[in-house]
Order: C-alpha cells, then structure tokens, then sequence
C-alpha cells in the first residue's frame, strides 16, 4: 500500500506544509489512489520502461493533486498544471489563491511540499554505499563543501555528497532555474550539524541567500531536502 503523511521538520515556515509518500512498487495500476490522474499523467507513466519508475510518478502525482486539492477546497481530478517560461511546473486553475509546490521523488520515497506565502523546492535521493560519487564532485561541490568531504570519514562522504546534492536541487528548484543553472557556483555545507547555508561568492550564490533551507531527518537511507524562499511572496 502506498501511504502518505505531513513530515515534520523543525525550523521550517509555519505556511510551508511538506509530505513524505512511502512507495509500494507492487501496488497495482487500479489502486485507488491513482483515480484522480489526469489522462497525459497516465500516459505518462506508463512510457516508463520499469515498473519502480512508473509506480514513483504516478504516485507522485497522484498524492500531489489530492494535497493540492484538499488545500484550495477543490476536487483533486479537476486541477490543472502548467509550466512557467523556466519549465518549472505551476497550477493553472482560474480563481484560486496563490499556491508555489514542488515535488521529488527518488528510492522509496517522494516529497510533496507547498506554501500559499512563498516559493518552495524539494529533493529526495536514495543513500546508495556502492555508489561512486567522485566522477560528479568537480560539477558538484563548491570550495567549502569539497574541503568539508575532504576532511570527513571515509564512509561518511557518500552521504554528506548526497546531502549537498539534495540542498542544492531544492535550492534551485525554489529558485525556478533549476540544475542547470550550475551545482559547483556555490556551497551548502557550513559548521557541522548546522541547516544549509548559501555560501561562495558568485552570482549565483549571492541570488540564492535569499532562500533558506533544511535537511528532512527521519527518511531512513535517503539524502532530502526542502528550500524556500526566506520573505514571502510569489512573485
């Protein structure tokens, strides 16, 4: 069965409202769950080749459009999603208040998170130890976020380069340039066990301290994260 529930975090916005999805990739294609999917969501997933990826966007969306839904009071089928000039994805339904979300979905879980107030980012990746990280680190890694790997415990570095990979996707994703915009501008990582902090002194850095950030504990073997931006407003 696949279940959702809020995620709890401290230190996050009183109006921002994040959702972990629990995944069940053996959930069939007439779950319940699915009904409120669009017809080009259906089609959507069912071009995935693997049935893992199809189940992850498809429940994705699915949880999505009934949190949306139940948020602005309207029936979850009946919503409507654009993309901004970025590709960054937005409600279109004529009438309703202003609403920024953002979803991710990676491993076993997905994230939903919104907020009426201001733009938000999320990023869930699996914790994978077999995984060799190293090929990306010089796309990846800021100054400061390399040195603090550097100096960490082999088994440690895994994880702390998925924690600055989620950081900044969620980041970038509130920001609306998303990943292409460039990973290595700028670093996350600060004082140890401290939240995100923008840090570097490129452009890119200096837009992106308007946002904050927290990692999401309590995904077992998953890196996640949620940005947001620091005041509020959509425009």
């Amino acid at each position: 069965m696949i279940r959702s529930a809020p995620h709890r975090e401290p230190g996050l916005p009183d109006d921002l409202r994040v959702v972990r999805v629990d995944l069940d990739f053996d959930a069939p294609p007439s779950d319940p769950l699915f009904d409120v999917l669009s017809d080009d969501e259906r089609d959507a997933a069912a071009r995935f080749h693997r049935r893992a990826d199809a189940v992850r966007s498809g429940a994705t969306r699915s949880v999505l459009r009934r949190e949306l839904g139940a948020e602005l009071g309207v029936a979850p089928a009946v919503l409507r999603f654009v993309r901004t000039e970025r590709g960054r994805p937005a409600l279109d339904v004529a009438g309703t208040p202003p609403l920024d979300f953002n979803v991710a979905h990676g491993g076993d879980h997905a994230l939903v998170a919104w907020s009426r107030l201001r733009r938000v980012g999320v990023d869930v990746e699996p914790i994978r130890p077999e995984w060799d990280w190293r090929p990306l680190a010089r796309t990846v890694l800021g100054a400061e976020d390399a040195r603090r790997i550097g100096s960490a415990p082999e088994p440690e570095r895994a994880a702390l380069f998925l924690a600055v990979w989620t950081a900044k996707e969620a980041l970038l994703k509130a920001d609306g340039r998303g990943i292409a915009a460039g990973l290595d501008g700028f670093s996350v990582l600060s004082d140890e066990g401290r939240p995100p902090r923008v840090g570097g002194v490129t452009v890119l850095a200096g837009e992106l301290r308007r946002f904050e950030a927290r990692w999401l504990r309590g995904i077992p073997g998953h890196a996640a994260c949620v940005a947001w931006s620091a005041s509020a407003g959509l425009d």
